[in-house]
C-alpha cells in the first residue's frame, strides 16, 4: 500500500509538473505573440507617424512663428494700401469711403481672414488641394490661383513705376517739381451708392488677400497648435492702420495743393491708380533733403510689392505642387519658368496703352471676382462642409470655441452681403473709366471674359467632382457625394488625424477612457481557489450578479 500511495504521489506530480509546465508555455507563447502584436502594431504606428512627418518636411514648414507672423504682414500690408486704397478712396467720396469700409471689414474681413488661416493650418496643404473637405468646392481654390496668376502679372508694373521713381531721383533737380501735371475732374460719389460699398469690398479683399489662397498656403506651413487666432487679429488691424494712414497721407497734400493753386480738390488731379505716384511725389519735394526721402520712400514702395509678389507667386507654385508631385521635386525650374511667363505676360502693360490694359486686369481680374470667390468659399465652408464641423475642427486645433460672432458673420452676414453686391455689379454695372476716357465696349467685354473665366472654375470643377463619383447610380446620390469629406481630409500629420477621428465619433475619447479607468481602478480580489466546479467554488459567483 505504501509503495502504491508513493507511486499514486508521483504520477499526480509528474501531471501537475507537466500540465504546469504546458500552461507556463502556453502563457510564455501568449506573451510573445501579445508583444508581437503590440510591437507590430507599434512598428506601423511609427511607421504611419514617420512617413506623416517625411511628407511634412518634405513639403517644408516656417522655422518659426515670427517668420508666420511677418510673411502675413508682409502679404497683407503691401502696396494695395499704400497705392490702391487712396486712389478708390479719393473716386468713392474721400474720407466718407472709410465708413463702408470698416464695416465691410467688420462684417465680412475680419471672420474671412481668420476662416482662411485656419482653414490652412488645419489641413496643412494648398489652396487647391485643401478641398477634401468638399471635393465639390474644389474649383473656389482653382479660381483662386486664377486670380493670383493675374494680380502676380500686373502687380509687378506697380513695382516698376517705383523703381522708376527711385531711378529718376537722381538728378539735381528732382523732376515732379517742375513738372506741370495735366489737371481733370475727379468723380464723387455718397455712401448710399452701392458702387461704393462694391469698391469696399473689393479693396478691402484685396488689401487683406482673403479668397487669393495665399493666406491659406502661408498657414498650411504652420504647426498644428499655433495660435493662429492672435495673428490673424494682429494683421488685419495692422493692415486697416497702413490703409487709413496712407489716405491721410495723400488727402494731406492734396488739400496743400488745392489751397496753393486756389482749385477745388477734385479739381487737382486725376483720379486712378496714378493717384498716389502724383501726391505721394509732391508731398517728398516739400520735406528737407528731399532727394534722400524720395529714395527712402520708393524703396519701400518696391519693397512692399515685393513681399507681396513673392506670396501670390508661392500661392501658384504651392497649389499646383500640392497636385503634381513632379512640380514639388523640381520646384526650382518650376520656380523661374513661371516667373519668366508671369515677366513677359507683364510685358504690355508698360507699353504707351498699358495702363488700359493694366486697368482692365486690376479691375475684373484683381477686384471684382475677388468678392464672387468670397461668396462661394463662405457657402463651401459654412453650410456644405458645415460650421459645426469647422468650429470642432478649430476647437481641436486651437482647444478655443468659437463665439456668436463667428457664427453670425461666417454663415449670415458675410455671404449675404458679399453675394448682394456681387449680383448688384453684375446688374448694375457701368463701362469701366480711366479718367475722362470710357472704354469701349469691347475692351469691357474682353475684362467681363477674365472675370467669366476665374469665376467659371467654380462650376466647372463642381460637375467634374460630381460626375467621378463611381458609387452613386442617379444624379442626385453622386451630388450628395461630392459635397461629403473624403478620407484624405483632416490633419496631416497621421496621429493627429486619428485623435481628431476619436474626437469627432465620440468613441473611445480620452475623458470617456479616463473616466472608465477611474471607475474600475480596485483591483479584482479572488478570495480562495480549490479544484472544484461551479458553485461548489466558494469564489465562484454566478452571471446574474455581473
Amino acid at each position: 500500500n505504501e509503495a502504491g500511495f508513493r507511486k499514486d504521489v508521483t504520477l499526480r506530480n509528474s501531471v501537475n509538473a507537466r500540465s504546469e509546465n504546458k500552461v507556463n508555455e502556453m502563457q510564455l507563447k501568449r506573451g510573445h505573440e501579445d508583444n508581437y502584436c503590440q510591437d507590430k502594431n507599434q512598428s506601423q504606428l511609427t511607421l504611419k507617424r514617420n512617413d506623416s512627418m517625411t511628407s511634412i518636411k518634405s513639403r517644408g514648414n516656417w522655422g518659426s512663428k515670427w517668420e508666420f507672423l511677418l510673411s502675413c504682414v508682409g502679404l497683407s500690408v503691401g502696396i494695395g494700401n499704400v497705392w490702391r486704397f487712396p486712389y478708390l478712396a479719393y473716386e468713392n467720396g474721400g474720407g466718407a469711403f472709410l465708413i463702408p469700409y470698416l464695416i465691410m471689414l467688420f462684417l465680412a474681413g475680419k471672420p474671412m481672414y481668420f476662416m482662411e488661416l485656419a482653414f490652412g493650418q488645419f489641413a496643412g496643404t494648398g489652396p487647391l488641394s485643401i478641398w477634401t473637405c468638399c471635393p465639390i468646392a474644389k474649383g473656389v481654390g482653382a479660381a483662386m490661383v486664377c486670380v493670383s496668376i493675374v494680380v502676380v502679372i500686373y502687380y509687378n508694373v506697380v513695382m516698376s513705376y517705383a523703381l522708376y521713381f527711385i531711378y529718376s531721383t537722381f538728378q539735381k533737380e528732382l523732376p515732379w517739381n517742375r513738372c506741370d501735371p495735366e489737371w481733370s475732374n475727379g468723380t464723387n460719389c455718397v455712401i448710399r451708392s452701392l458702387t461704393v460699398w462694391q469698391a469696399a469690398a473689393s479693396q478691402m479683399f484685396f488689401s487683406l488677400s482673403v479668397s487669393m489662397g495665399g493666406l491659406i498656403m502661408y498657414s498650411s506651413y504652420n504647426d498644428f497648435r499655433h495660435n493662429i487666432f492672435k495673428d490673424a487679429m494682429i494683421v488685419s488691424i495692422l493692415d486697416t492702420v497702413t490703409s487709413v494712414i496712407s489716405g491721410m497721407v495723400i488727402f494731406s497734400v492734396l488739400g496743400a495743393m488745392s489751397h496753393e493753386l486756389g482749385l477745388k480738390v477734385n479739381d487737382v488731379v486725376k483720379s486712378g491708380p496714378g493717384l498716389a505716384f502724383v501726391a505721394y511725389p509732391e508731398a517728398l519735394s516739400r520735406l528737407p533733403w528731399p532727394h534722400v526721402w524720395s529714395v527712402l520712400f520708393f524703396l519701400m514702395l518696391f519693397i512692399l510689392g515685393l513681399d507681396s509678389e513673392f506670396a501670390i507667386l508661392e500661392t501658384v507654385l504651392t497649389s499646383l505642387s500640392d497636385e503634381i508631385n513632379f512640380l514639388r521635386r523640381h520646384k526650382l525650374k518650376f520656380t523661374v519658368a513661371v516667373g519668366i511667363c508671369c515677366f513677359l505676360l507683364g510685358l504690355p502693360c508698360v507699353t504707351r496703352g498699358g495702363q488700359y490694359i493694366f486697368e482692365i486686369m486690376d479691375y475684373y481680374g484683381g477686384g471684382i471676382s475677388l468678392v464672387f470667390i468670397a461668396v462661394f468659399e463662405c457657402i463651401a465652408i459654412s453650410w456644405v462642409y458645415g460650421y459645426k464641423k469647422f468650429a470642432l475642427d478649430i476647437y481641436f486645433m486651437l482647444s478655443k470655441q468659437m463665439g456668436f460672432y463667428w457664427h453670425v458673420t461666417w454663415k449670415y452676414t458675410s455671404p449675404i452681403i458679399l453675394a448682394f453686391i456681387a449680383i448688384y455689379s453684375l446688374i448694375n454695372h457701368t463701362p469701366l473709366h480711366y479718367g475722362d476716357y470710357d472704354f469701349p465696349s469691347w475692351a469691357d467685354s474682353i475684362g467681363w471674359c477674365l472675370t467669366a473665366f476665374i469665376v467659371f472654375q467654380i462650376p466647372f470643377w463642381a460637375l467634374i467632382a460630381i460626375f467621378k463619383q463611381n458609387k452613386g447610380d442617379t444624379m442626385w446620390e453622386k451630388l450628395k457625394l461630392a459635397i461629403k469629406s473624403t478620407e484624405h481630409w483632416g490633419p496631416k500629420e497621421a496621429a493627429l488625424k486619428e485623435e481628431w477621428r476619436i474626437l469627432k465619433t465620440g468613441i473611445n475619447s480620452v475623458y470617456i477612457v479616463k473616466k472608465d479607468l477611474e471607475a474600475a481602478k480596485e483591483p479584482a480580489k479572488l478570495s480562495r481557489f480549490e479544484m472544484k466546479i461551479g458553485s461548489e467554488n466558494k469564489a465562484y459567483k454566478s452571471e446574474e450578479k455581473y
